[in-house]
């Protein structure tokens, strides 16, 4: 079966599974995290140890937030929230009208046409006066 989508849905819709990502990644990162430091202070607290991989992985954590180009705030990762962010996409892919900028603005009397009023014709009618009663 072939894909009958326009274009700019499919692209919209490929930003959400990209934004889905990050916050998967997001809580797998933080689980990990966690996991490291309950065993950091299990076996030994006076060394944090557990920042050291803290740190390279939130750095790759930062660079998948910087090419997804942004966290939202509410409902993340829920149907409702992509179906918002979908419809967030599409509003950046469908087509808008261009808007004249004030130096390319043109004089309204330079492109509308303006004709002479002419007197309105009287209508002739097919009856007399005579032939009314």
């Amino acid at each position: 079966m072939k894909n009958t989508e326009p274009d700019y849905i499919r692209q919209a819709r490929k930003k959400v599974r990209v934004k889905k990502w990050f916050y998967r990644h997001l809580s797998t990162y933080l689980a990990f995290i966690c996991f490291l430091f309950s065993i950091n202070m299990l076996d030994d607290p006076s060394e944090p140890w557990f920042l050291y991989p803290a740190a390279v992985f939130g750095g790759l954590l930062l660079l998948h937030y910087l090419w997804v180009f942004g966290l939202p705030y509410s409902k993340a990762g829920t149907r409702e929230w992509e179906e918002q962010e979908v419809a967030r996409e599409l509003a950046k892919f469908t087509p808008q009208l261009p808007l004249a900028s004030k130096s390319n603005q043109m004089d309204m009397d330079e492109h509308l046409e303006l004709r002479e009023i002419q007197p309105p014709k009287e209508a002739h009618s097919i009856y007399s006066k005579e032939d009314l009663v």
